[in-house]
């Protein structure tokens, strides 16, 4: 719809999948991270123990419809848009006030409420985020740290990744 809501009709919901998906990914290339690993953890003060930190890579909400899909009554679920679950940050993400209701007019201008839409035979929708991402060992980071220093750069700083000419991490604390 215009203002970024998915509106599904009730008769448009697959009993045998009563799950809507959406993924995010990060629009860092792969190189990314190996090129500015070492530079980060040196900056947070990383210095063992890497395999305990992962690097997110994707976010995937998932809309569950929990309850059965078989003669719904006539009407409509609204998905609120992506931007409603992403906080401010790259790849953060946030639990909106209402993820999805149910409404008997195409334009979602007189929401059930969930009683009112149980009460009427429409399921109840359920969101859930599943992270996704990756992690290495110490031996990993320090083959990055000689492999780099091998080529002429400081593995500490991000001259890797300027030199690469690929976007720069940037850390979000104070």
């Amino acid at each position: 719809m215009r203002n970024g809501w998915t509106r599904v009709h009730s008769s448009e919901l697959d009993p045998s999948n009563p799950v809507i998906v959406h993924h995010v990914y990060p629009n860092a290339p792969r190189t990314s991270w190996p090129a500015q690993a070492n530079s980060i953890l040196n900056r947070l003060r990383m210095t063992s123990d890497f395999s305990d930190y992962v690097l997110i890579d994707g976010i995937t909400y998932l809309v569950e419809i929990s309850g059965p899909l078989m003669d719904l009554p006539a009407g409509y679920l609204f998905l609120c848009p992506l931007t409603h679950l992403q906080s401010g940050t790259p790849m953060g993400f946030r639990f909106p006030e209402c993820v999805a209701y149910w409404s008997l007019d195409p334009w979602g201008l007189q929401k059930l409420s969930v009683e009112s839409a149980q009460s009427l035979g429409f399921p109840s929708p359920v969101l859930s985020v599943h992270l996704s991402g990756n992690r290495w060992d110490n031996a990993v980071y320090a083959g990055l740290q000689q492999f780099h220093r091998g080529k002429g750069f400081d593995p500490e700083s991000q001259e890797v990744a300027r030199y690469l000419d690929i976007p720069l991490y940037q850390l979000l604390y104070k």
